[in-house]
């Protein structure tokens, strides 16, 4: 597995500007990352325009594909000059994509022999369909062809210090530090009494303290790595559950888990910006 600080370089971000919530809606999102897709929703709001926002996104992150919707609120001339000048300007870290409403078959390829041969986007001209379900399956259709999950199968989440795990073992209570997580393994390391258990062994009842909430795991140990004479183990997810269908739950739950930690992320960045946009801006009134 790479090192966190190397994560950003497996797969790009995909970001969705001023989508219809209604598509790209909180459970497409969730959706998305459970299949590996590292995937956002940029509303037009009052925090800031929106060719701002894209542009603090592309000089933050080094691999992004920004999808636009082009008929909600410019016009297709706006647009194609719009894109253009990004193109131009990030060509090395930004791949464009359009979304649009089905239009007439001539429409239609109007729209692509702009986009695609006029502008050289490379993500695609996607027509939305009129059913939203429908829409959200071309959408993960166009994310694959795209190769959005890069070289990692699965979204991995760096746990904060609060997240704990504990079982119990011949009568003992084992306690340890979550280090990741993700909706197929998570890895933990552990204090006194010094754990040490043989690659394979299964652990049932493993209680996963995840700010806030607690979920109740099955697992086997797949890894043990050392640093610094500290083992880490990492635990595969076991499907050996008491209740069919109880497994796909707890994976739910913790997909759910990570996709709210990078969205998070992601909000307090641009929430940041404009705030500090806004101070400098007092600033230099009162000034």
């Amino acid at each position: 597995m790479a090192d966190f600080e190397d994560e950003s370089a497996l797969a790009p971000k995909v970001f969705f500007i001023d989508p219809d919530p209604e598509i790209v809606s909180e459970s497409f999102i969730e959706m998305a990352f459970f299949l590996g897709f590292e995937t956002y929703a940029i509303p037009d709001d009052l925090c800031g325009d929106l060719k701002t926002k894209v542009e603090l996104l592309a000089e933050t992150y080094p691999d992004l594909i920004l999808f636009f919707t082009i008929d909600r609120k410019s016009s297709l001339q706006a647009w194609t000059d719009y894109l253009k000048e990004l193109h131009e300007c990030h060509e090395d870290c930004v791949r464009i994509g359009v979304l649009y409403s089905q239009k007439s078959f001539d429409a239609d390829q109007q729209i692509k022999k702009t986009f695609n041969f006029d502008r050289g986007i490379v993500a695609g001209c996607v027509p939305l369909e009129a059913s939203f379900r429908k829409s959200q399956t071309l959408l993960l259709e166009v994310l694959e062809a795209n190769r959005a999950m890069g070289r990692r199968r699965v979204i991995r989440m760096k746990c904060n210090p609060t997240f704990r795990m504990n079982f119990l073992t011949n009568g003992t209570l084992v306690e340890g530090s979550l280090h990741d997580l993700s909706v197929s393994y998570f890895s933990a390391s552990f204090q006194q009494p010094r754990a040490d258990w043989d690659m394979g062994t299964k652990i049932r009842k493993i209680q996963l303290r995840l700010g806030g909430k607690v979920l109740m795991v099955n697992a086997l140990i797949a890894i043990k790595r050392v640093s610094h004479e500290v083992p880490t183990f990492v635990f595969l997810f076991h499907p050996e559950t008491d209740q069919p269908g109880q497994e796909d739950v707890m994976r739910s739950k913790v997909n759910q888990i990570i996709c709210h930690d990078f969205q998070s992320k992601v909000q307090d960045l641009l929430e940041k910006y404009f705030d500090r946009c806004a101070e400098e801006w007092r600033s230099a009134e009162v000034n």
